[in-house]
C-alpha cells in the first residue's frame, strides 16, 4: 500500500520556521534603572541650555527642569541605595560581626572550642540570641551609614547655595555628594567579599575619586 502524505497549505509569505531573533533580556527594573541613570546627564544638558538662552521665560523653564531632574536623580539614587546597596552592606557587616561577637554567658572552655562565635554544640550553628544581637548591631551600623550620608548631602546642598547662590549648582553638588557616598559604601561591601567581585547591581568598584560608573 502506497503511503500518501498530505502537505498542509500555508498562506503565501508565511514563515513557519523558528525565529532566530534575540529576545531582549531587559526586565522592567533594569529599564527603570537605566532611566534613572540618565537623569543626571539630562539635568546637565538642561542646565547648559539655560545658560545659553536669553529669553527669560525659557531660561526659567530650563532651570526648573534642571532642578527637577537633579531631584529625581537624588531620589533614584536613594531608592537604589536603600533597596539594592544597603541589604548588601547589612549582610557584609553581619558577616564580620558574627565572627567577632561572643557571649559572656558561655564558659571559657565552650568559647575556646567554638572560637569567637557562640555556637550551639547540638546544631553547630550560631545561637539565636547571638544572631539577634548581631542583627541589631549590624542594623545600627547600617543605619548610621544612611543617616551620615543623608546629612552630608544636605550639608553640601546648603553650603553650595550659601556660597554661590546657585540653586542648580546646589542640586548638582548634592547629586555628586550622593554618588560619592554610594562609592564609599560600595568599597565597604566589596573590600573583602569575593562574591561581590562584579560589583553591586552589575557595577564595578568606583575609582579612588569616589565617582561611580553607573
Amino acid at each position: 500500500m502506497k503511503h500518501v502524505s498530505f502537505k498542509r497549505a500555508t498562506p503565501e509569505g508565511t514563515n513557519l520556521a523558528p525565529s532566530n531573533e534575540p529576545i531582549s533580556s531587559k526586565t522592567l527594573l533594569q529599564s527603570l534603572d537605566n532611566a534613572g541613570k540618565n537623569l543626571k546627564p539630562k539635568a546637565v544638558k538642561a542646565r547648559a541650555k539655560a545658560s545659553m538662552v536669553d529669553q527669560k521665560s525659557k531660561k526659567v523653564l530650563y532651570l526648573l527642569e534642571t532642578c527637577g531632574l537633579y531631584s529625581l536623580f537624588i531620589l533614584y539614587r536613594s531608592y537604589r541605595g536603600f533597596f539594592v546597596i544597603l541589604p548588601a552592606v547589612f549582610r557584609e557587616v553581619y558577616s564580620k560581626m558574627s565572627k567577632v561577637v561572643d557571649t559572656p554567658f558561655e564558659t571559657a572552655v565552650a568559647q575556646n572550642s567554638s572560637g569567637a562565635q557562640d555556637v550551639d554544640p547540638e546544631t553547630g550553628k550560631i545561637r539565636w540570641r547571638t544572631r539577634i544581637t548581631v542583627s541589631f548591631l549590624a542594623a545600627v551600623v547600617t543605619a548610621s551609614y544612611v543617616i551620615s550620608g543623608a546629612v552630608r548631602v544636605l550639608v553640601m546642598f546648603f553650603r553650595t547655595i550659601t556660597q554661590t547662590s546657585s540653586v542648580t549648582g546646589s542640586f548638582a553638588a548634592a547629586a555628586d555628594e550622593q554618588e560619592s557616598n554610594e562609592g564609599k559604601i560600595l568599597r565597604l561591601t566589596n573590600k573583602s567579599s569575593s562574591s561581590n567581585a562584579g560589583g553591586i547591581n552589575g557595577e564595578q568598584l568606583p575609582p579612588p575619586s569616589g565617582e561611580l560608573a553607573p
